[in-house]
């Protein structure tokens, strides 16, 4: 009886609580560094809680229920816990009034997602500190975080490392420590022949073509018309259906709880883009960040977690490792014009035909295309007969002409006769 009053809504005990946020303990299956480990047993704080304000991480539980609102974990990527101590309010001494209960509730910081740009703490503050923001309207957030995990910084001077790659990470050169490239962790500006609706999004403009969704390197294409220029009326209904299979997938999708991105989903692309073909582009890419983020795929990699297992979204960025029993829709092949594709949309898809102006018109139909043959047979064999008998005849009339005698000859031969002849009486 005094259990049931105990943990009923009605008489349930008030109590207090203090939560704190602590490096993931090796029990729980993490393999923390020692030097951290040693860290933590100092007081060092490698991760801050943050709460709304006039709040603090102690709470007065009502009715069983204690809550924290708006609370915001800070800190380098990799695992934590959240520990929570619940003391009983009360003055008596029973075994309930002193009851103590202590919860530790796992949670992992993940990379920062493709589209932001790295925050650093206060100079007062531990580098440890950091946190993303989003690129704004206008710019462009390529940034693919690959710091490693917290627990395998295994150095004493842990806050020295920290400042250090941060510090790399925002210079010019960007590159971290291990990493051969360069991946600078801040906003860049949008290119001129593109627009950037925000976060990781950067769509061509009408006439332009880019290699790849990320690819910020904006080119003009031969054929305007290929890259969505003078849209024809069967182009416009050619994106207009994409949009629409693109909408479909995103719905479909969030009814099967798929991966989730913060980043692009934000942005309204609807307010931004008044045509098809940047609408096209800018979910295509929307729908990607959002259930296929990268960053998800670095932390199922280093858990060992099967990427096959996520779902594949239609409109697939990466062309080039889409399985093609998927059926997703290349991003490259979206970029062009109906009858176009390849690189720069100056090829023709089979079907259609390339002329002089790189404009790609439909091949005629096979009962034209067989018709206009056989004409065109007929006609060569007719000219190379009537060429034949044309050069024969010719030639047997030049002949012909050749051994012929003419008037002319018989009067000449008729004179130097008659010649001879008065020669001969004359002698």
């Amino acid at each position: 009886m005094d259990l049931a009053r105990l943990y009923s809504q009605v008489n349930a005990p008030s109590y207090s609580l203090t939560l704190e946020v602590r490096l993931a303990s090796a029990t729980a299956g993490s393999s923390v560094s020692s030097a951290l480990v040693a860290a933590a047993a100092k007081g060092d704080r490698i991760a801050q809680l943050r709460f709304s304000p006039g709040a603090s991480e102690t709470v007065t539980s009502s009715l069983g229920v204690a809550s924290w609102a708006r609370l915001e974990l800070f800190g380098w990527p990799g695992l934590y816990e959240f520990a929570i101590d619940a003391t009983q309010i009360g003055t008596g001494t029973d075994f309930y009034s002193q009851y103590k209960v202590g919860l530790s509730i796992a949670v992992e910081l993940l990379p920062c997602e493709v589209g932001t740009e790295l925050e650093l703490p206060s100079q007062a503050e531990p580098s440890s500190w950091t946190t993303c923001s989003t690129c704004r309207r206008d710019q462009l957030g390529l940034w693919l975080d690959q710091r490693m995990p917290v627990a395998a910084i295994n150095t004493s001077d842990y806050l020295t490392y920290m400042h250090a790659t941060n510090m790399q990470l925002l210079s010019n050169n960007g590159s971290s420590p291990g990493s051969g490239g360069t991946n600078r962790a801040f906003c860049l500006t949008c290119p001129a022949d593109a627009v950037c609706p925000g976060g990781p999004l950067v769509v061509p403009k009408i006439g332009f073509w880019h290699s790849a969704a990320n690819a910020p390197l904006i080119h003009r294409c031969p054929q305007p018309q290929a890259c969505g220029a003078s849209m024809a009326p069967g182009d416009a209904w050619h994106w207009h259906t994409t949009v629409m299979v693109l909408r479909t997938a995103a719905a479909s999708l969030e009814a099967t709880d798929g991966l989730l991105g913060s980043t692009a989903p934000a942005i309204d692309l609807d307010v931004i883009f008044s045509d098809n073909r940047s609408l096209a582009l800018g979910l295509c890419q929307q729908l990607w960040h959002t259930y296929f983020p990268v960053q998800q795929l670095l932390v199922a990699s280093r858990h060992n977690v099967s990427t096959t297992t996520f779902i594949l979204p239609l409109c697939a960025m990466p062309a080039a490792s889409t399985p093609v029993s998927l059926g997703a829709t290349s991003y490259l092949h979206m970029q062009c014009a109906t009858g176009y594709t390849g690189n720069l949309c100056a090829t023709c898809k089979p079907g259609y035909s390339l002329n002089s102006d790189y404009q790609c018109t439909p091949c005629p139909a096979m009962p034209r295309t067989v018709g206009v043959g056989l004409l065109a047979f007929i006609g060569t064999i007719g000219f190379t007969l009537y060429t034949c008998f044309s050069n024969l005849g010719q030639g047997h009339a030049d002949a012909m002409e050749a051994h012929a005698i003419s008037s002319l000859d018989v009067l000449k031969v008729c004179n130097e006769h008659l010649e001879c002849r008065q020669n001969g009486k004359a002698m």
